[in-house]
C-alpha cells in the first residue's frame, strides 16, 4: 500500500522534486561538458587546418621525376599509362579511408611561349580537373591548349591563335582553346594548393613564376612527344570534404604512410615503373597531415588541464548540493516522515522509498544537463552531434550513482535525527 502512493506523492511534491532535478541537471552538465568540449576544440582545430591548408594540401603526395636523357627519352603514352594505373591503384587501395578521388598531374619543365618576337616563359601542365578549376575568360571549340590572361596579353594572343612552344628537347605549334584568369589574381582555391610553389610569388621573388599553359590529355600527349619533356609526375589523394575528429585523422595519416611504403615496392605499378627504367630520381612521398594532427593534439594537451580542473569544480559543487537537497527533501516532507514513522515503518523503508522517489528526477536531471551542455558547446563552438553524447555517459552514469548514494546518505541521516527527535518527543 506504501508503494501504491508514490506517484501521488511524486505529483504532490513536484516542486520539491523539480528542484532535484535541477540539481541533477548541473550535475549532468558538469559530468558532460569537459568530454564534449575538448571534442570541440578537437572539430574546431581540425576546420582551421582544413581552412589553412585545404584537403588537398593535407592529402598525401607522390613525385616521380621520369628520365629526360634526350638518348632514351621516356615515351609520352607509356608517362600517361603510368599516370593513369597508378591514380587507379591508389584510389583502388584507399577508397575505404575517407579520402577523395587521386588526382594526376605533368608538370613540364619551363619552356618559352613565341609569338613573332614576343616571348614569354611558359610551363605545360596537364592536371585532372583543372579546367574546372579556374575562372573561364574565353573559349572557343577548337582543340588546343588554354593560356592565362596574363600570358594573352604578352603575346598578343585570342582565342583560336597558332604560338610555339619551345623547350630544350624540342619545340611545338599549337592552337589558343581557352583563356583563363591568371591563377595568382584568381580567387583561392584549395585545388591548386599542392602547387603553390609554382603559382605564388615567394617571400624574396619580384615576379611571379611562369604561368601555365593547360592542356586535356590529349593535347597534352601530342605535344610531349614534340617537346620530349617528361617534368615531374605528380599524384595526390586530397582528404575527403571533411574529417569529423582527430582519430579518424590519424587513421587516415596510418593509412597514408602504409601507402607510401608499399609505393616503392615491386607490388606498386610506381615502384615497378622505376626499377625498369633505372634512371632517374627514386619517387618519392609527403603529407602534412601527420604535422597537423601533431598541431591539433598539443592544442588540445594545452588546454585539457584547465577544462579538467573547472570540470571537477563544478561536479564537485553539484555533488554537494544534491546532498544539501537530501536534508531539504526530508525537512520539506517533516510531517509524512513522522508519521510513517510513528506507525512502525523502519526508518530504513523510509529512506528507501524516498530515494526511489528521487531515482526519476536525477536520471531526467542528468540527461537534461547533458543536452544543454551540448547545445551550448555547439553554440559557442564547432557544431556537435547527439552522438557526441555516447563519449560521456560513462562518466555521468558514475556520476549519477554516486550523486543518488549521497542523497540517499542525506535522507538516511535526516530521517535519522527526525527518528531521535520524534522518540525525545514521545518520552
Amino acid at each position: 500500500m506504501l508503494w501504491r502512493l508514490v506517484p501521488r506523492l511524486v505529483w504532490r511534491f513536484r516542486r520539491l522534486l523539480s528542484t532535484l532535478m535541477v540539481a541533477a541537471a548541473l550535475l549532468g552538465a558538469a559530468s558532460s561538458v569537459a568530454p564534449l568540449f575538448l571534442e570541440s576544440s578537437e572539430r574546431q582545430a581540425l576546420e582551421q587546418e582544413f581552412e589553412r591548408r585545404s584537403r588537398f594540401g593535407l592529402g598525401l603526395q607522390f613525385l616521380y621525376t621520369p628520365s629526360s636523357s634526350r638518348a632514351a627519352p621516356t615515351p609520352g603514352g607509356e608517362l600517361h599509362r603510368l599516370g593513369s594505373e597508378f591514380r587507379d591503384e591508389l584510389q583502388r587501395r584507399l577508397h575505404d579511408v575517407g579520402v577523395g578521388r587521386p588526382i594526376v598531374t605533368f608538370l613540364a619543365s619551363e619552356s618559352v611561349a613565341t609569338r613573332g618576337r614576343a616571348q614569354v616563359s611558359v610551363r605545360l601542365i596537364h592536371r585532372t580537373g583543372a579546367l574546372n578549376n579556374v575562372t573561364e575568360l574565353a573559349e572557343i571549340d577548337r582543340p588546343g591548349v588554354w593560356i592565362s590572361d596574363v600570358t594573352a596579353r604578352d603575346l598578343a594572343l585570342e582565342a583560336g591563335d597558332h604560338f610555339t612552344l619551345s623547350g630544350e628537347g624540342g619545340k611545338a605549334r599549337t592552337t589558343v582553346a581557352g583563356i583563363y584568369r591568371f591563377l595568382p589574381r584568381d580567387r583561392p582555391r584549395g585545388f591548386w594548393t599542392p602547387l603553390s610553389d609554382f603559382i605564388d610569388r615567394g617571400v624574396s621573388a619580384f615576379t611571379f613564376p611562369p604561368s601555365f599553359v593547360i592542356a586535356s590529355r590529349s593535347q597534352h600527349l601530342a605535344l610531349l612527344n614534340k617537346l620530349n619533356d617528361p617534368g615531374q609526375l605528380r599524384w595526390e589523394v586530397p582528404l575527403a570534404s571533411a574529417v569529423p575528429s582527430l582519430e579518424q585523422a590519424k587513421s587516415i595519416a596510418r593509412a597514408f604512410r602504409d601507402e607510401a611504403t608499399h609505393a616503392l615496392t615491386d607490388a606498386s605499378v610506381l615502384g615497378r615503373a622505376f626499377r625498369r627504367s633505372e634512371v632517374g630520381l627514386p619517387p618519392g612521398s609527403s603529407s602534412v597531415l601527420p604535422g597537423s594532427i601533431a598541431s591539433v593534439e598539443d592544442r588540445i594537451d594545452s588546454i585539457t588541464p584547465a577544462v579538467g580542473l573547472l570540470a571537477w569544480t563544478a561536479r564537485v559543487i553539484a555533488l554537494g548540493t544534491l546532498t544539501t537537497i537530501g536534508m531539504y527533501v526530508v525537512g520539506r516532507r517533516r510531517t509524512e516522515v513522522r508519521v510513517l514513522l510513528a506507525r512502525g515503518i523502519s526508518p530504513l523503508a523510509v529512506m528507501s522509498r524516498l530515494a526511489c522517489e528521487t531515482l526519476v528526477p536525477l536520471l531526467l536531471g542528468v540527461g537534461i544537463g547533458a543536452l544543454c551542455a551540448l547545445y551550448v558547446i555547439s553554440w559557442i563552438g564547432s557544431s556537435l552531434p547527439l552522438s557526441s553524447l555516447a563519449h560521456t555517459w560513462p562518466g555521468a552514469g558514475l556520476d549519477l550513482l554516486l550523486g543518488w548514494i549521497l542523497v540517499a546518505t542525506s535522507l538516511a541521516l535526516a530521517i535519522g535525527n527526525q527518528e531521535r527527535a520524534l522518540g525525545t518527543e514521545s518520552s
